[in-house]
């Protein structure tokens, strides 16, 4: 019986698909010199198809569509909370779409493409100093291992350039290096990719990018700062096909590369246009012209239905006419504003510039989860950024040149008082223009048909409880709990505040949680928590009831309160909470947490350690 050819046989058909309704991939830093880990990414997809399939002549075939995709930012300060996210599309096209066919070669280890397409949709890119550097930082140990590694052509070309010259000439050594040159060449030959037809079509990116005003002592960063701030800059890039291409996956994607990186240079106009001080101007453009359009526009079209509606499209097109000029000329008032006080907050300290970042975000947030404001909203929260920076400046005339004094001297305190004066002046100012612009926006807002909403994130930073209290950056990998991730928004303010969220625990009346600093004291009928910081906390333990008793250091001497637990486990729960502190010996407190001793005997609540006294103290 004659062997049968491998064109001839028939393969097995088979066809699978996976449907996967949503996806989310953390990204948790850890590194060494974080307090503990913390996610500083989340990629979200939405809507999953992947298909692979085999037909009877033996070519695979490939479908990969991904719906929507969203990056969540979470990296601590940073301005965007959305780092990339794709546009709604009216006719429900993926954002991304793959497509492959594979044909099966006998004894050869090279893959043979027939078709290959990727369409990814238009993406919008927002990016910050903060978040650039995190990144970049993250990344770096990825690549010192690949430069470590150095398995790439080049090195291979260099390494057997330097073998071949030093290798003496006899026709023994010479032979053995032809075998070498053979057998290399063999292993990338049989590393290579054949493409048919490869397709990928047109991409285009909207990239906004917020520079940061403050100091880095990272000198391999800087020159992340000056990367001058840009808006929705547009970088069309052009499709790449090729045919019968045959070559190495990392040449191929060098080439892919360097046809993305040299369309660059034709975006130079674009991105000059699309500078932060270039917005206001051509965002009021913008709005006059369209008013403009619609006020020729709208007649026109009335009058060939008739009278009627000739005047109704005057009167359309004359509002939309005034609209247009007004919002151009609030909304760009408010950038060339917001522009200005951007960069007069950099002659600022770094906590004045940190509490105005977390009230933009406060008030972002609020916007996203759809709280309605009124104009007398905004004319408050206009007095109070006018309020917040006025009492900056004064303060910092008390407490910078006292600061500086203390480190530097009267050397110190010379230049402290020189900075909290130029403080005093600018603070008040930028507050005023913050203030400005929150009601120069409101009015816009207000006006506009399309109000301009801000994305909203998927979900809130996922909460990450330590694993071990004696090393700060284990901690446990767990699903995501909205309960947890909420308790974390209350510890760290609102994203303000970067400390470590422990647990929680709900009980009879409260919410007790704890973090790294504080323990958090929230009551059901009252919405402003308690914090207690864990130095002034004494000791605790059982009381009558089954209550915890926790002592409390005040001006007035020992405060005892009492809280309710519903349940053993609860109890259990919370006994943790406070113990943990216990163990952890509260390296950044000068007076050391201890418990009732309870481990011992939960009822043995009469004798406790009060800190500072040596013998233990009856009740």
């Amino acid at each position: 019986k004659t062997e049968e050819s491998f064109d001839e046989i028939e393969f097995v058909v088979m066809k699978i698909r996976f449907d996967i309704p949503s996806l989310s991939l953390s990204v948790i830093d850890n590194a060494a010199d974080a307090v503990a880990g913390r996610e500083i990414i989340n990629l979200h997809c939405d809507s999953l198809m992947i298909q692979l399939s085999q037909n009877r002549d033996g070519y695979h075939e490939l479908e990969l569509r991904v719906m929507s995709l969203q990056v969540d930012n979470h990296v601590h300060n940073a301005i965007h909370p959305i780092l990339i996210c794709c546009p709604e599309v009216k006719d429900n096209e993926p954002f991304l779409h793959l497509s492959a066919v594979r044909r099966l070669q006998e004894h050869c280890s090279t893959f043979v493409f027939r078709y290959v397409a990727i369409r990814v949709l238009e993406v919008d890119i927002a990016l910050d100093r903060r978040t650039a550097e995190a990144l970049v930082k993250y990344t770096e140990p990825l690549r010192k291992d690949r430069q470590m590694k150095g398995d790439d052509a080049r090195s291979w070309i260099t390494n057997l350039t330097a073998e071949m010259a030093g290798t003496n000439k006899c026709t023994r050594s010479k032979d053995t290096v032809s075998g070498k040159i053979d057998i290399s060449m063999y292993f990338v030959n049989s590393g290579r990719v054949y493409f048919e037809q490869l397709h990928l079509h047109p991409l285009r990116i909207s990239l906004t990018f917020t520079q940061g005003w403050y100091s880095t002592t990272e000198m391999t960063l800087g020159y992340i700062s000056s990367v001058p701030s840009l808006v929705n800059a547009p970088l069309t890039f052009t499709s790449f096909v090729v045919s019968n291409a045959f070559e190495a996956p990392d040449n191929l994607l060098r080439i892919i590369g360097m046809h993305y990186f040299s369309q660059l240079t034709t975006h130079f106009f674009s991105i000059i246009g699309s500078l932060a001080i270039f917005n206001g101007p051509a965002d009021f453009l913008a709005n006059v012209g369209t008013g403009v359009r619609d006020f020729f526009y709208e007649p026109i079209n009335g009058l060939v239905h008739g009278p009627a509606q000739f005047i109704e499209g005057l009167e359309t097109g004359s509002l939309s006419l005034v609209r247009g000029v007004f919002v151009g000329v609030v909304r760009g008032a408010a950038n060339v504003t917001w522009t200005v006080n951007s960069n007069l907050v950099g002659l600022t300290d770094a906590g004045f510039i940190d509490e105005r970042i977390a009230h933009q975000r406060a008030l972002t947030d609020a916007l996203r989860r759809g709280a309605q404001r009124t104009i007398a909203d905004s004319v408050s929260l206009a007095g109070a950024s006018v309020a917040r920076g006025v009492r900056s400046g004064a303060m910092g005339i008390i407490e910078k040149p006292l600061q500086s004094f203390a480190k530097h001297g009267p050397v110190g305190f010379v230049q402290g008082f020189g900075k909290a004066l130029v403080g005093a002046i600018i603070k008040p100012v930028v507050g005023v223009g913050d203030g400005a612009v929150l009601v120069m926006n409101h009015l816009s807002d207000a006006t506009s048909h399309a109000p301009l909403l801000p994305q909203i994130p998927k979900r809130l930073r996922r909460a990450l409880p330590r694993k071990h209290q004696n090393k700060p950056q284990s901690v446990c990998l767990i699903p995501h709990d909205d309960h947890a991730a909420t308790a974390q928004k209350i510890v760290t303010v609102n994203e303000t505040t970067d400390d470590v969220y422990i647990g929680h625990v709900y009980i009879k009346k409260h919410l007790m949680i704890a973090s790294e600093h504080s323990l958090w004291v929230i009551e059901e009928k009252i919405q402003d928590p308690w914090c207690i910081h864990w130095e002034v906390i004494s000791h605790f333990g059982m009381a009558e009831g089954g209550s915890m008793r926790v002592a409390v250091f005040s001006q007035t001497g020992l405060n005892s309160h009492s809280f309710e637990v519903n349940s053993t486990a609860n109890f259990a729960t919370f006994y943790d909470l406070l113990s943990m502190q216990v163990r952890s010996g509260s390296s950044k407190s000068t007076i050391a947490l201890h418990d009732s001793n309870l481990s011992a005997d939960l009822r043995n609540t009469h004798k406790f350690t009060i800190p500072g006294l040596n013998s233990c103290q009856e009740k």
